[in-house]
């Protein structure tokens, strides 16, 4: 195992990112480290490179749309081996104790974690995360297009999922970028007549 890995960081808000070599940390108990194959770019990662606030420490390393394959393991961990093709999005682990916890609500999780901004993020060469924050990628599904799956895919899917749509129902998707171009496949594999509205000739 190589001692170093590379990063992006941001030094100060709204700064530019810098690579930087950062030394490879064994995982502590219950986290793995996932040797990152590719992570997306989401404008949320926009606004942790350009936080400022008391509760903002730089520096940051943004990236909450990670796919990639498991290189460590933490003790503690079950269910997860070396080599496991693994997501990882932006609820990026949680405490599975508290009232929102058990009932599926993690983002109301007071211990909610975020890549980039609990952890270091993706925008790296490798990622250490809680065990509980991965999501398992199947084999016939190229890692580049798994990693929007951790925000932009599931922001899309449950809107539609909890849209209330009935059956042959109709979806209309205004505008066809990170979200939408998503949207429209979602709704249409559901069996939903879809329509999808953009402006501009490049969208058609």
């Amino acid at each position: 195992m190589p001692d170093n890995a590379m990063t992006m960081v941001v030094t100060e808000p709204r700064g530019p990112l810098h690579p930087e070599a950062a030394g490879i940390v064994a995982p502590q108990a219950g986290w793995v480290r996932v040797s990152v194959v590719a992570s997306g770019v989401c404008n949320a990662d926009i606004g942790t490179a350009a936080a400022t606030g008391e509760n903002t420490a730089f520096p940051v390393t943004p990236g909450h749309e990670v796919a990639g394959v498991i290189a460590e393991t933490g003790d503690d961990v079950e269910g997860w081996a070396v080599g496991d093709r693994v997501a990882v999005g932006w609820f990026g682990g949680s405490c599975g104790r508290c009232p929102h916890c058990r009932t599926g609500d993690v983002v109301h999780c007071a211990e909610r974690k975020i890549p980039g901004r609990s952890y270091p993020g993706g925008w790296a060469q490798n990622i250490t995360v809680p065990a509980d924050a991965l999501a398992r990628i199947p084999d016939g599904l190229d890692l580049f297009d798994a990693a929007p799956f951790g925000c932009a895919a599931v922001t899309a899917f449950n809107a539609i999922r909890k849209a209330g749509i009935r059956a042959g129902g109709r979806v209309a998707v205004f505008g066809i970028g990170g979200l939408g171009h998503l949207a429209v496949q979602f709704a249409a594999a559901l069996g939903y007549e879809t329509v999808a509205i953009a402006r501009g000739g490049d969208r058609e």
